[in-house]
């Protein structure tokens, strides 16, 4: 199910459907869940991600955004998919979930906040079976 939000302009996948969400730089796009288990996680830490996969399995994937220290916003974006809208994104230190569906194929991923991606916070994931 698409639920249009003119003003929203963020869309994530959760539950094998598309739904809106806050803002472009809501607090969060995913679930905060400090336990909760992922297939993938992108780590940040001031302007970087410390950690990030750069290989996945295709189908769909628990991922995870988990922002250590800093009260900066961070998201992750893949060309590509999902409009290039954030499918993960997070202001507060926490670990947010969301499902995430890719194909086979090789993806470029960044932070879309202003200045991010610029100091480094970008980079790429192969995705193929095993």
């Amino acid at each position: 199910m698409l639920v249009a939000a003119a003003a929203a302009g963020v869309w994530f996948v959760n539950g094998g459907g598309l739904g809106a969400v806050g803002s472009p730089y809501a607090n969060s796009v995913g679930v905060l869940d400090m336990t909760g288990d992922a297939d993938y996680v992108w780590v940040t830490e001031g302007l970087s991600f410390i950690s990030a996969p750069s290989r996945m399995e295709p189908g769909t994937h628990t991922v995870a955004l988990e922002v250590l220290v800093d009260d900066l916003i961070h998201n992750v974006v893949i060309e590509g998919f999902n409009g290039e809208r954030p499918v993960l994104q997070a202001r507060n230190p926490g670990r947010y979930l969301n499902e995430l569906t890719l194909e086979a194929g090789t993806y470029v991923y960044w932070c879309d906040v202003g200045g991010h991606r610029q100091a480094g916070m970008h980079g790429t994931i192969s995705v193929a079976g095993s």
